[in-house]
C-alpha cells in the first residue's frame, strides 16, 4: 500500500482525523497558552477558531485584500503565533509573515487545508514552507477522516489511527469513486437528493453549521484507520491531473456567465486547485446550476464567517463562491 503523503517526509507527519486537531497541535507545540494572541485572517472559516478556544487563545485578525493577501500584519502587535491561509490550494506569499514572524518572534503556521499536493513556483509543497503546516485530506478525499500536521522541527507524540465505523461517508467513498472512474453520477444523484430533502425539511442545501463551531471540536483526534487505508489507495498525480483538468473546463463555463469574476484564471503549473473560486455579484443563477449537473460539483459560498468579523465585513469577504472540485 502506498502512502498517500510520502512527498511530505521530508518533515515530521502527524496524521489527525480533522485539521483542526492539527491546528490544536501546532498551536501547542508553539507555545500558545491561555490569553496569548494569535493573528489569523479575518477571511477565514468560523470552525477554525474552535483549535484557538481549544488553547484558550485569544484571535486576532488581520485583513485581506481582493487577491486575498494581507494589507497589514502590525496593526495588532506581536502574536505568539500567526496563521497564513494558502486559499483554495494557491499558493500564499509568505514573505511578508517571514518578516513578522522576525520582528516579534512569533510561530509561522501554514493553513493549507485547501492545497494537498500544491506547490509554490520554487517547487515547494504547501504545508511545509512554514514551522508547522496543516493538511486536510478529507477535503480532497471522501473519506471520513484524514487531516495532517507537518512539523520541521523534530516529531510530536504518535497518534495510531483508530479503528471506528465509516458510517454514510463510506458509502460516499465508494460512490465517489465510482462516479470519478466511470463518469456516472452516483455520488453526484445521491448529493442532491440529500440537498433536496434539506430544503423541504425547510432547511438550507448545503449545511453551514453554526456559532457552536468556534468553540466545540469534532470529537474524534485520531484518522481512522479505514479512512488511512482508503486514502493509501489513492494517487497523487492522477487527482492533480484530474483537478487541473477541471479546473480549465469549469473557467471555460464560468467565463460566459454575468456577474462572474474569477480570482485565478490560470493556477500556476504547480498548483492543485481545490476548485474554482470566483467572485459573484448577486445571487446564484441557473447557469450555475447547470455547472453543477455538467460537472458533478457543487458551487457553494465560502467562508462561513466569524462571528466577530461577519458583521463589518468588506463586499470582498461576502462575495466570494467556490466550485467544489470534491
Amino acid at each position: 500500500m502506498s502512502d498517500i503523503l510520502a512527498p511530505y517526509q521530508r518533515a515530521e507527519v502527524t496524521h489527525f482525523a480533522f485539521a483542526r486537531h492539527a491546528l490544536v497541535e501546532a498551536l501547542r507545540r508553539s507555545g500558545v497558552a491561555r490569553g496569548d494572541h494569535v493573528g489569523l485572517p479575518g477571511f477565514i472559516c468560523r470552525d477554525v477558531l474552535a483549535s484557538l478556544h481549544a488553547r484558550g487563545a485569544v484571535p486576532v485578525f488581520y485583513d485581506v485584500d481582493e487577491a486575498l493577501r494581507p494589507t497589514s500584519l502590525d496593526h495588532f502587535g506581536p502574536t505568539k503565533a500567526i496563521i497564513a491561509v494558502d486559499y483554495f490550494g494557491f499558493p500564499q506569499n509568505l514573505d511578508p509573515f517571514r518578516s513578522y514572524c522576525e520582528r516579534t518572534n512569533a510561530t509561522l503556521i501554514e493553513d493549507n487545508a485547501h492545497g494537498l499536493f500544491s506547490r509554490d513556483e520554487h517547487g515547494e509543497l504547501l504545508g511545509t514552507r512554514a514551522d508547522f503546516g496543516i493538511l486536510s485530506m478529507r477535503k480532497t478525499f471522501h473519506v471520513a477522516s484524514g487531516a495532517a500536521l507537518i512539523a520541521k522541527h523534530g516529531p510530536g507524540p504518535p497518534i495510531p489511527c483508530q479503528d471506528r465505523g465509516e458510517g454514510a461517508h463510506g458509502l460516499r467513498y465508494r460512490l465517489s469513486r465510482f462516479e470519478r472512474r466511470t463518469g456516472i453520477p452516483a455520488f453526484s444523484g445521491m448529493r442532491t437528493a440529500i440537498r433536496l430533502n434539506r430544503t423541504l425539511l425547510g432547511r438550507p442545501a448545503i449545511d453551514l453549521g453554526s456559532v457552536d463551531d468556534e468553540t466545540v471540536l469534532p470529537a474524534d483526534v485520531a484518522i481512522g484507520c479505514k479512512s488511512l487505508e482508503q486514502l493509501n489507495d489513492q494517487n497523487d498525480a492522477t487527482e492533480g491531473n484530474r483537478r487541473r483538468e477541471m479546473y480549465s473546463q469549469v473557467v471555460r463555463d464560468l467565463c460566459e456567465i454575468r456577474g462572474v469574476h474569477l480570482l485565478h484564471v490560470v493556477p500556476g503549473e504547480n498548483t492543485v486547485p481545490y476548485g474554482v473560486p470566483f467572485r459573484l455579484d448577486g445571487t446564484p443563477s441557473a447557469a450555475l446550476r447547470k455547472i453543477e449537473r455538467r460537472h458533478h460539483v457543487v458551487v457553494m459560498q465560502w467562508p462561513a464567517l466569524p462571528s466577530a468579523v461577519k458583521p463589518t465585513a468588506p463586499k470582498h469577504y461576502r462575495n466570494v463562491w467556490l466550485v467544489n472540485f470534491l
